[in-house]
């Protein structure tokens, strides 16, 4: 493997001994239209900044996979053995993913996905040279909401999910992080993948919630729609906002949603709103409002391109693009400084380890900075940050309520812990904006307990009843005593009235002794 390695070096050199890295680009057939132009943008925008230059620069071939039939594996595979590919990016799709990405295992050759999300990918046992931009990974939205829940004091949480493989690896996903942070799960209701409000009430499964749980976290195939059902279903059998907060991680695959109240003209849908009233929606920091959007554009006009040649409800996966891009280029600009071995980038070991903790600026626009800054954490995941959003009931946009960053530790290692080595912090946007009389958040358990067992006073009730009723009855008795005691004095054949009695004092008395002393 050596041997081919550096032969394969050697062949990435021009003429002049200049390094050419050819990168393969797998993206997905009707998704992200001119996506090459995109990656053309963001080769452009390395050589300016000098990342990439004369000396070492990257030939980008790219090809069309996430089909029917699993073509991007096979366009993998001929890029690799014919095309002589070194480094990949994408493919686009999690299935094709999956197995592209072992493939580049094997070969030991890097790998960057951009719209991948799904959690397994995470583990680098099985995907040693796999790194991923992409801020909307099923683990990293995890990771955010479980710091929510710890900022608020919630631990006992229930999940509502459906059936389905999408959701099945977003609930294992979030299980997964829950057990790792000390949350809690104490119920976890399934409903079938299309139900709508009226089936989830017959089930019966949400007065089981209602007995169980106050802070429900709601993971379903499909977030914008499954959500809107239960909210319908949990308001008609009166699981108030005031005791349940409903947490809906905002799971969706790359299209930059606009608030799913505001109808396609752009009024706001009055009804819809109203059930996602006092909800929290966790999400990136800019999917609610336009801010990506015009440095994006003002970007790909360099290319000639206008809004109309891009899919712009897709525009993460434009950018993650962009990054992905410029993550590689960074890394290997890195290794060739660090080692000045161009075997070296054809090993995708040590660029992915490279790519651990590394920070960099993405997609900059003349009117501001469209994908943020990208933060890779120690296993070469992008570091989430996102904000809660709460949907007030009299504003029609969400109000970000927390400020969720990451913070790297120090002294950890990835690998060995199976985590990212970082904290989010946690800082409040809002205070005291929750619908109930002392405006404070509910708990996640109420101190009565869940069916005010804790605030039963039956027992009470009937002991002091018992109390009273001894104590009367005792009075009873005692007055029945005396009431026969007296008739029983009153039948004594000795009894003399009191009208037959004479009592004298003590000068009668004298008078009665001086007479019979008188008479003796």
């Amino acid at each position: 493997m050596t041997s081919f390695r550096v032969a394969l070096a050697k062949r990435g050199r021009d003429g002049l001994g200049r390094i050419r890295v050819k990168v393969g680009h797998i993206g997905a057939l009707n998704a992200l239209k001119n996506d090459v132009v995109v990656l053309e943008v963001s080769h452009k925008s390395l050589r300016q900044e000098h990342i990439l230059n004369d000396d070492f620069d990257v030939e980008i071939i790219s090809q069309n996979g996430c089909g029917e039939s699993f073509e991007g594996v096979a366009v993998a595979a001929d890029m690799y053995h014919l095309q002589k590919v070194k480094a990949f990016i994408g493919p686009y799709c999690n299935a094709e993913m999956d197995a592209v990405a072992r493939m580049a295992a094997f070969w030991n050759i890097p790998i960057i996905g951009y719209m991948a999300a799904s959690n397994s990918l995470s583990d680098k046992k099985a995907y040693p040279t796999l790194a991923r931009v992409s801020l909307r990974t099923t683990n990293s939205i995890a990771e955010a909401t479980c710091a929510l829940l710890r900022h608020y004091g919630w631990y006992k949480v229930a999940i509502v999910t459906n059936t389905g493989s999408l959701a099945y690896d977003r609930t294992y996903a979030f299980e997964e992080v829950f057990h790792a942070r000390k949350i809690t799960v104490v119920k976890k209701i399934i409903f079938d993948e299309w139900a709508d409000s009226k089936a989830m009430l017959a089930s019966g499964l949400l007065q089981e919630l209602k007995n169980s749980a106050r802070i429900i976290i709601c993971l379903f195939s499909n977030t914008r729609e499954s959500s809107r059902e239960l909210l319908t279903a949990a308001n008609a059998q009166g699981m108030s906002v005031n005791e349940f907060a409903y947490i809906l991680p905002w799971l969706q695959d790359g299209a930059k949603d606009v608030s799913p109240w505001i109808g396609s003209d752009g009024t706001v849908l009055q009804k819809v709103k109203d059930q996602y009233a006092n909800a929290i929606i966790v999400d990136d920091v800019n999917n609610f409002d336009n801010s990506v959007i015009i440095p994006f554009l003002d970007r790909i006009k360099e290319a000639g391109l206008t809004e109309a040649d891009v899919d712009i409800a897709n525009i993460y996966g434009y950018l993650y693009l962009f990054d992905a891009l410029k993550l590689y280029a960074l890394a290997a600009k890195k290794v060739m400084n660090e080692t000045g071995d161009a075997r070296n980038l054809v090993n995708g070991r040590v660029m992915w380890n490279t790519m651990r903790r590394m920070k960099f600026t993405g997609m900059l626009g003349s009117s501001g900075v469209a994908s943020g800054v990208v933060t890779m954490d120690d296993r070469a995941e992008r570091a989430p940050l996102y904000r809660g959003f709460f949907v007030s009931p009299n504003v029609d946009q969400v109000q970000p309520m927390v400020h969720m960053e990451p913070t790297m530790i120090e002294k950890c290692d990835g690998l060995e812990n199976k985590s990212g080595c970082y904290e989010i912090v946690v800082t409040d946007m809002m205070r005291d904006f929750w619908p109930s009389v002392d405006r404070r958040m509910p708990k996640d358990e109420p101190d009565c307990g869940f069916r005010g067992e804790r605030c039963d006073f039956t027992l009470l009730i009937v002991g002091a009843a018992i109390t009273v009723g001894m104590i009367l009855a005792l009075c009873g008795a005692y007055i029945l005593h005396r009431i026969v005691e007296k008739k029983a004095l009153d039948k004594l054949p000795f009894r003399i009235y009191r009208d037959d009695m004479q009592f004298i004092d003590e000068e009668q008395l004298k008078s009665m002794v001086s007479l019979v002393s008188k008479e003796n």
